[in-house]
């Protein structure tokens, strides 16, 4: 049955495996090889209840790639001035979908978002992983900017 003296280290390694595949501890995506990162630019909205949002369009940096667009919302957030973590899980953001060249968009039924804090009008950096009802995924990177030029008042 094997030496009980490899039991912990075996126990360990699978556990660690098990960890890496989760969601949602899985960890912001990194920029690299089959992550793509987008740019675009970020505004003030409104959320359902009127408060605040954060709306976060982006495009892809080649127009050749497979997706057209990505659209995500985040509720009760305004415009972010420390590192942040919102979960599609605890409502804590609003509709996130993706288009796909040629195809129906998906709407996301699960996701994370991570973003570094933006300070004077420097671009937010952040990244993504999305999940469709239909199982379909999107992980990404994002560079954005900030439109503060257009006025929101919400209520």
């Amino acid at each position: 049955m094997g030496r009980p003296d490899r039991w912990p280290g075996l126990f360990l390694a699978v556990t660690v495996l098990v960890l890496r595949g989760c969601g949602p501890l899985a960890g912001p995506p990194r920029p690299g090889a089959g992550v793509p990162t987008f740019v675009g630019v970020m505004r003030s909205a409104c959320s359902p209840w009127d408060g605040q949002a954060l709306q976060i369009d982006l495009i892809p940096p080649d127009s050749h790639g497979p997706i057209d667009s990505v659209s995500i919302s985040l509720w009760g957030t305004g415009f972010p001035t420390g590192p942040i973590v919102k979960s599609i899980t605890n409502r804590e953001w609003g509709p996130g979908e993706w288009c796909p060249k040629g195809g129906p968009s998906f709407q996301a039924a699960q996701g994370t978002v991570w973003m570094d804090g933006v300070a004077g009008g420097q671009a937010l950096v952040g990244s993504f992983r999305l999940k469709a009802l239909s199982g379909d995924r999107l992980v990404g990177t994002f560079r954005v900017g900030e439109d503060r030029q257009t006025p929101v008042f919400c209520g």
